[in-house]
């Protein structure tokens, strides 16, 4: 089976398309909670699994991450700030959620700025 993959430029790190690698962590007993993930050219791509403190680390550079459900997104997220965090999606012009785009998390604050906590499968 072929898996459409990146390798990110500035980490060295492998990074698969979300919907290729989400069955595949979903399925897998051993899954982490948390995996670290960047957006290329509008897609999301999910790289290695990671603990709570090193994606709450990848949130506060300012990075992305994909978690496993949104109680484990919003988890991390509200680590970077006090208040509640902010749960979207982007939208269409009608004010629907855009299909294939990711539901996901921001602090409270929304900062630092570009942070994502994705989670679950695409709308």
């Amino acid at each position: 089976m072929y898996f459409p993959f990146i390798i990110h430029p500035a980490a060295g790190a492998t990074f698969i398309v979300a919907g290729h690698a989400i069955s595949k962590i979903m399925n897998n007993k051993n899954k982490k909670n948390h995996y670290l993930a960047t957006i290329v050219k509008g897609k999301l791509y999910i790289g290695k699994g990671v603990s709570d403190s090193a994606a709450v680390t990848q949130l506060r550079s300012g990075k992305s991450t994909w978690s496993i459900s949104s109680n484990q997104a919003k988890n991390i997220a509200s680590k970077l700030a006090k208040g509640s965090p902010i749960k979207e999606v982007d939208k269409d012009t009608k004010g629907n959620p855009k299909k294939g785009y990711y539901w996901h998390w921001h602090s409270s604050t929304r900062n630092p700025k570009g942070h994502h906590a994705f989670y679950g499968y695409p709308v």
